[in-house]
């Protein structure tokens, strides 16, 4: 395997696991959307997909450093390779 520490190996093992399990577990819930709508099925999705991503990256967003951040966004501190690299002939 890779050079990563035995700690990550073991939970990236355990995610893949879950991943198989989950996948194999969801057609038992087919039955349970028989009485629904397809398109309700559809907008209800949607609407917890763009709830699921907002906090993602709200928690994201708060868990980066201020100074990170700033850096990052500040057009001082780009390297002379960037200027050059957005020249011209």
């Amino acid at each position: 395997m890779s050079g990563k520490p035995r700690g990550e190996r073991h939970i990236g093992l355990l995610n893949g696991f879950a991943a198989y399990g989950m996948w194999g577990l969801f057609p038992l819930f087919f039955p349970l959307l028989k009485p629904a709508d397809p398109f309700e099925v559809l907008a209800h999705r949607m609407v917890w997909s763009l709830v699921a991503v907002a906090l993602a990256l709200l928690v994201i967003r708060r868990c980066a450093s201020p100074a990170s951040s700033r850096s990052s966004r500040s057009p001082r501190r780009s390297s002379p390779s960037t200027g050059a690299s957005t020249s011209g002939p």
